[in-house]
């Protein structure tokens, strides 16, 4: 939870990134088409339009942390949502998806 509160900028631009991405990846007649308003999925905005946000953490018996990571219902995708896994040190994985940047683009591996 420490590394969650410290990083929420790191949080927000990857779920605002992860928007993009879907967004270049749908295209704009599928968000007409479910009626997303797309002007207000800003980076200032993101968190607010999701439909839920949870974190959770899994310990084993010793209350030792084994997983840990940040769940965001997008209205956009509420059948997969965004995931976040964390792997102690920072964010591994988007939706179990090993992912990098590019110009400040998010590319899912």
């Amino acid at each position: 939870m420490v590394y969650t509160v410290g990083n929420i900028e790191t949080i927000v631009d990857l779920a605002h990134a992860y928007f993009r991405l879907v967004y270049r990846n749908w295209g704009d007649e599928v968000f007409k088409l479910m009626e997303i308003p797309v002007q207000d999925y800003t980076r200032g905005n993101i968190l607010r339009v999701a439909r839920r946000l949870s974190l959770n953490v899994t310990t084993n018996d010793a209350d030792e942390l084994i997983w840990w990571g940040v769940s965001i219902a997008v209205p956009y995708d509420e059948e997969h949502g965004l995931g976040l896994e964390f792997d102690g040190t920072g964010i591994c994985s988007i939706n179990d998806e090993k992912f990098t940047w590019h110009e400040g683009e998010l590319i899912i591996a």
